[in-house]
């Protein structure tokens, strides 16, 4: 099960990355995430840009993500027949 967990979340994780193209500050937010870098602070620094702009980002990466989770729940129940649970 723990591979399956870990297969999936890689997929997801990889999935939510390649949506972000053309957004590299998301991108490079999500991967100070993956990093355990949560701190906006911290987040600001690695990056190179001030606090306030990791603020707006996030906020925009919050909006990204419930657009993939919509177009990934979307996708599935088309392949499916319309099931979310099988």
């Amino acid at each position: 099960i723990k591979d399956e967990e870990k297969r999936l979340s890689e997929e997801f994780f990889w999935g939510f990355y390649g949506f972000l193209e053309g957004e590299p500050i998301l991108q490079k937010i999500v991967e100070c995430i993956d990093d355990d870098i949560n701190k906006p602070a911290e987040m600001a620094d690695r990056l190179g840009v001030a606090p306030k702009d990791i603020y707006n980002a996030r906020k925009r990466l919050q909006r990204k993500l419930s657009d993939y989770r919509t177009a990934q729940d979307q996708k599935l129940s088309s392949t499916d027949g319309g099931k979310i649970n099988g």
